[in-house]
C-alpha cells in the first residue's frame, strides 16, 4: 500500500502524547513500540535501577565487612 494511503498512527497526537508520557523521568531504560498493520497497538516502557559503581577496595579489606 503506498504511504499516502496507510494511517499514520506515529503522527496519532493521542499516540505522540502517550509516547511523550513515558519517555518522562525516564532515565535508563527503553520504550519499545509494537507496531500491527502500520498502527501502534502498544507500548512498553522498561526501566532500570542503576547502582552506584563501588570503590575498589585495597587488597588489606576483608570481603563482606
Amino acid at each position: 500500500m503506498p504511504s499516502s494511503q496507510r494511517p499514520d498512527s506515529a503522527c496519532d497526537p493521542d499516540v505522540l502524547r502517550t509516547v511523550s508520557e513515558q519517555l518522562r523521568g525516564l532515565r535508563y531504560g527503553m520504550l519499545q513500540i509494537t507496531v500491527h498493520d502500520s498502527r501502534v497497538v502498544q507500548i512498553d516502557r522498561v526501566e532500570r535501577t542503576r547502582l552506584q559503581e563501588h570503590q575498589p577496595r585495597s587488597r588489606g579489606d576483608a570481603h563482606g565487612a
